[in-house]
């Protein structure tokens, strides 16, 4: 098969073809996110998965391989950035509090955090203090509360709204 008609295929979203176009780039593209993204084993499945997702989404026609995997890991490492700005952004939001102070608000950053994190349900707490303060991973979070790991993360995508909104209101 011509490659140009491979791609087409996939483009067409045809079964055949994305199943050999997993057995052809599956490994070779958790190997470039492993490199990308050393450090974090835990996380390259999921980096994996959105980076396949993605393919999916935005698969073209293309000419030869080459093209086809310079476009893979330019996808991939576009994911591995996203996932690694929005594991910050949470962080430099709670270090924001830490690091300011308000005239409005006697007390100290650290403890308008403590006050905002005794607004949440105790089960989300925990779950936002085992994430940020012990740095548990969401892995390791979902084999310790027996659920998935998208579940862990829903909850804490919930957690870190209804936590900024208790400290934007003690800000005000």
């Amino acid at each position: 098969m011509e490659f140009r008609s491979f791609t087409q295929d996939l483009a067409r979203g045809k079964d055949s073809a994305w199943r050999e176009f997993f057995e052809l780039y599956h490994r070779r593209l958790r190997a470039y996110l492993s490199a990308c993204w050393r450090g974090e084993p835990d996380l390259i499945d999921d980096l994996l998965q959105e980076a396949l997702v993605r393919a999916v989404k935005h698969m073209r026609p293309f000419d030869d391989e080459e093209v086809l995997w310079s476009w893979l890991t330019v996808l991939a490492r576009s994911v591995a950035n996203d996932q690694g700005r929005k594991r910050s952004r949470f962080r430099a939001f709670l270090d924001r509090y830490k690091n300011q102070a308000t005239p409005e608000h006697t007390g100290a950053p650290d403890q308008r955090l403590d006050l905002a994190l005794t607004k949440l349900a105790p089960d989300d707490r925990d779950l936002v203090r085992r994430k940020y303060e012990d740095g548990a991973s969401v892995r390791e979070i979902a084999a310790e509360l027996e659920t998935s790991e998208k579940a862990v993360e829903s909850r804490l995508t919930r957690c870190r709204k209804r936590l900024q909104k208790h400290l934007n209101r003690l800000q005000s």
